[in-house]
């Protein structure tokens, strides 16, 4: 069973980059397509078409999750045999600085758009604007620089969004408005380019330090190396692809809420998306007219707001006959409730992590990127909160998605109360190079904004001073 697992990863990584390509370059060619003529029958085919393609490709995605996980074990496991007290540690730090996660990337073409705007006075003027203007970007000369660079990096990567799994949350290539924001505060900030060499040191000290110790599985470890580094570059590119899936389907589910809006079905073309895959299939199909679409849609609204008013148990422990009960001493519901879709934690503690234990002065949970931080906590429960971030700030969060990592480059650690160690904000950390520590319940209920803490990356230990 292991070896066919193997032979599986060793041909998934492979032939995933190619198959990540392709359907981003799939996605990008929806942009611009005329649907207003296509009839409800077409769109119905085009929307269950992207449903079936994202069903064959989402298995190759999970086993990617699979594939980071078992290099970047493996390769912590050989180290523990010549360092055993800093296995973890160094094997983070072997992983820093690939150049190849796509989220990290993100991250560096903003500093890029940082740097564009720094030298285009038309670009400051418009980012210095309060309220921000979104659609003046497009009215730049076509000379400008920051406008040459936004409009590539929209091509590469407007297929996403904060909270991206979420198909109702707009796409950056629809509304840019987070994107110019997060410029706008890397600007105010100072964060230079050469932020993204830092993740390279690490791992190039890393390197000489095993050199040192380990020269006789040092081909071993270095291949080992190579290779958590590709799976957690594949982990993070297939779920880019998956949501690349998204656009395409927005843009379709958006045209039938435009319809039923123009025919007084709905009070507003974005109430679509409070409508089940079942429901939209019966309207396209011409089997409901959508008579009693906006009193379901009201109970629904009235759902969701329940919902938000509530917060997900720590642990949810199901008993033999199937049932589940929450664990005790879940935490308490926080002042604003993420949406049940606007998690991602992913990834899992590890062998021998993920023990919580809280003091008055120390709290422990799983070290997922090496390295020691000290500075003020500043506490954010969702990434519009960005700006209350200051340059060497603790970012400390529910849990963390592609949306987040411009925060990243702001902070001097990442703290997260869900998360696992190959998790985005594990990998996205790694790659930057800066401490993280994920896994420690009631973690928002326990700290306080503007406090001192240390996070210590290499052991999972948050001091408090």
């Amino acid at each position: 069973m292991r070896a066919r697992l193997l032979r599986t990863i060793l041909k998934l990584d492979k032939t995933l980059p190619t198959e990540i390509q392709s359907h981003l370059e799939a996605a990008r060619r929806s942009r611009g397509v005329d649907l207003t003529q296509e009839p409800l029958e077409g769109l119905r085919k085009r929307l269950l078409d992207l449903m079936v393609e994202s069903q064959q490709f989402g298995p190759h995605s999970m086993l990617a999750n699979t594939s980071s996980g078992l290099w970047h074990d493996g390769l912590e496991k050989l180290l523990a045999k010549v360092a055993p007290a800093e296995a973890q540690a160094l094997a983070s730090d072997l992983v820093s600085g690939s150049g190849n996660v796509v989220s990290a990337e993100h991250g560096y073409h903003l500093l890029d758009l940082a740097a564009a705007a720094a030298g285009d006075a038309d670009a400051r003027a418009l980012l210095d604007t309060k309220p921000l203007d979104v659609s003046a970007w497009r009215r730049l000369p076509a000379s400008s620089p920051f406008r040459a660079e936004l409009e590539r990096f929209l091509a590469d990567f407007g297929h996403r969004a904060v909270y991206e799994v979420e198909i109702a949350n707009p796409r950056w290539i629809e509304d840019p408005t987070y994107v110019l924001q997060q410029v706008r505060l890397l600007l105010q900030a100072g964060v230079q380019t050469d932020f993204r060499d830092a993740g390279r040191q690490r791992r190039r000290e890393a390197e000489r330090t095993v050199a040192r110790r380990a020269w006789i599985l040092l081909p071993l470890i270095r291949w080992l190396a190579r290779r958590a580094r590709h799976g957690g570059a594949l982990r993070e590119g297939s779920k880019s692809a998956l949501v690349s899936f998204l656009e395409p389907c927005r843009y379709v589910i958006l045209e039938v809420g435009q319809r039923m809006q123009a025919t007084d079905i709905l009070d507003d073309r974005d109430d679509v998306f409070y409508l089940t895959p079942a429901d939209l299939n019966a309207f396209t199909r011409g089997w409901w007219d959508g008579t009693g679409a906006k009193a379901l849609i009201h109970d629904r609204k009235a759902q969701r707001v329940a919902w938000l008013s509530k917060s997900p148990p720590d642990v949810i422990m199901e008993s033999g006959d199937g049932s589940s009960q929450p664990s005790r001493g879940s935490a308490p519901a926080p002042s604003i409730a993420p949406a049940p879709a606007q998690t991602e934690a992913g990834g899992h503690p590890g062998p021998g992590r993920g023990t919580q234990e809280a003091s008055a002065q120390a709290l422990r949970g799983t070290g997922v990127a090496a390295g020691t931080a000290t500075g003020r906590v500043r506490i954010l429960r969702h990434p519009s909160e960005g700006d209350r971030l200051g340059a060497g700030e603790i970012l400390v969060a529910p849990s963390t998605g592609p949306g987040w990592t411009p925060l990243f480059m702001r902070a001097a650690a990442v703290v997260m109360e869900v998360g696992g160690y190959h998790s985005h904000g594990a990998i996205v950390a790694r790659e930057f190079g800066i401490p993280a520590v994920a896994n420690i319940p009631n973690l928002l209920a326990t700290l306080r904004d503007c406090e001192t803490i240390t996070v210590d990356g290499d052991t999972g230990r948050i001091h408090r001073l």
